[in-house]
């Protein structure tokens, strides 16, 4: 197996989130981070694109990103059902997410 084949078996491996401080039914969920591929396509997602401000299509790809990142472990989760959270919500899950993802901590690609 050469490096690039090891680095995207790993990438694709669940990581734990703690999300026992947000008061959901669990103490601990899973995410995956995406591809380059996977957030090239959240950049052309109609949700994305019809917004012109830059400020509100940065937010509204994050949360994309986000929803991506949890779908890949739930498949009770769908866009629809993660904007009917509420955006406190939607926050927190995004910055435990991001920091999982992107620390030695958290063994996703982003932090080895």
């Amino acid at each position: 197996m050469s490096w690039i084949d090891g680095a995207i078996e790993s990438g694709n491996a669940p990581i734990d989130v703690d999300v026992s401080d947000l008061d959901l039914d669990v103490d601990v969920i899973q995410v995956k981070p995406i591809s380059a591929n996977e957030y090239n396509l959240l950049k052309q997602d109609p949700e994305v694109t019809k917004i012109t401000d830059e400020q509100d299509r940065l937010e509204i790809l994050g949360m994309l990103t986000v929803c991506t990142m949890l779908k890949k472990c739930d498949n009770t989760i769908s866009w629809g059902k993660f904007r009917q959270m509420p955006l406190t919500l939607i926050s927190k899950l995004a910055t435990l997410c991001t920091e999982a993802v992107g620390t030695d901590g958290g063994g996703g690609v982003l932090g080895e």
